[in-house]
C-alpha cells in the first residue's frame, strides 16, 4: 500500500509542476541554485520535469501492483526483493531523467531572468 502512496505523491507533484501550482519551497521539488533564486526558473524546471515524473508515477504504481501480485501468488523469499529491485531501479533512473530535464530548463530560465535584472 505504501508503494501506491509514493506513486500517488509523484503523480501529485507532477500535476502541480505542470499546472504551475507548486510554489518554491525547501522541501518538495527541484532545488538548485537557479530554482531557489528565481520563480521563473522554479516553474520552468517543474513544467519540464512533469511529463517524465508523471510517466514515472504511473510506472511505479503499476510495478507496485505487479510486485504485490507476485508476492501474493508466489510468496517465496526472492519475489519481494527481486520485484522491488525491478521497481525501484527504473524509478530512480526516471527521477534522475526528470530532474535533469528540470535542471536544464531552470538554468535556461534563470539565465533569461538574470539578463532582465
Amino acid at each position: 500500500m505504501s508503494l501506491l502512496i509514493v506513486g500517488g505523491l509523484f503523480l501529485i507533484i507532477a500535476r502541480m509542476g505542470r499546472a504551475g501550482t507548486l510554489s518554491r519551497n525547501g522541501l518538495i521539488g527541484i532545488r538548485t541554485k537557479a530554482t531557489m533564486q528565481s520563480d521563473a526558473a522554479w516553474y520552468a524546471a517543474h513544467q519540464a520535469m512533469a511529463p517524465t515524473l508523471r510517466a514515472c508515477a504511473w510506472g511505479y504504481m503499476a510495478g507496485a501492483v505487479i510486485v504485490l501480485g507476485l508476492a501474493l501468488a508466489a510468496p517465496t523469499a526472492f519475489v519481494i526483493p527481486v520485484g522491488l529491485a525491478f521497481l525501484i531501479l527504473p524509478t530512480i533512473a526516471m527521477v534522475v531523467v526528470a530532474m535533469t530535464r528540470g535542471k536544464s530548463a531552470a538554468n535556461e530560465a534563470h539565465l533569461a531572468w538574470e539578463q532582465e535584472q
